[in-house]
């Protein structure tokens, strides 16, 4: 049974990969996309509004945006101004991330661990799907299924099960440490419109 879905999955991707291959050929010129869609990590969900502008030189296509997370569970929000590369379908983004708001301290009883964006430029990648569903008006509506990798804050997790200071102390920055960087990847889905101009 799981070699049946494995085989599926691995069939399903090896579909959309020849059809980016050999999708029509796209007019060269400027298009742009805006996206709309919810996207979550282990501790908290967001709202993403990621609104670009690429050159598509047909199959291919290059270009920039900013994706913004607005934080639902602790009412952070952060912007990822990004380059973009498209192939077909798949995308990949690099850029930058920055909080514009700090996460609410009422939303955890114990803290947050928040990345230290005075000291250092912290990374934003997002590696993806786009595929357009059909015409409305004068663009098209498509889906987007995304993997971004993205510093936010993550509560702090307090052990304190141990019976000793020590090892609660050591349990803590453990716990915070691992869920930190697990809270890393946001998975996320969203309707894009898009527009060539």
């Amino acid at each position: 049974m799981k070699r049946l879905f494995v085989f599926s999955i691995l069939a399903l991707i090896a579909v959309l990969a020849a059809g980016t291959l050999f999708a029509e050929d796209v007019e060269p010129g400027v298009r742009i996309d805006t996206g709309f869609g919810v996207s979550a990590s282990i501790y908290e969900s967001f709202i993403t509004v990621t609104p670009k502008a690429v050159y598509d030189f047909g199959l291919a296509a290059l270009g920039g945006g900013v994706k913004t997370y607005f934080g639902l569970d602790f009412a952070d929000i952060y912007i990822a101004p990004f380059v973009a590369a498209e192939l077909g379908w798949f995308y990949l983004y690099f850029g930058l991330d920055i909080m514009v708001k700090a996460p609410d301290e009422a939303a955890s009883e114990t803290g947050f661990a928040v990345p230290a964006y005075d000291e250092n430029l912290l990374p934003f990648a997002s590696l993806g799907m786009a595929p357009p569903l059909f015409s409305v008006g004068p663009g098209r509506l498509g889906l987007d299924f995304s993997v971004d990798f993205i510093a936010t804050a993550s509560p702090v997790e307090v052990t304190d099960d141990t019976g000793s200071f020590i090892g609660d102390a050591i349990g803590t920055i453990f716990s915070t440490i691992t869920g930190f960087v697990f809270n890393l990847i946001k998975i996320g889905a969203s309707l894009f419109y898009t527009i060539s101009l």
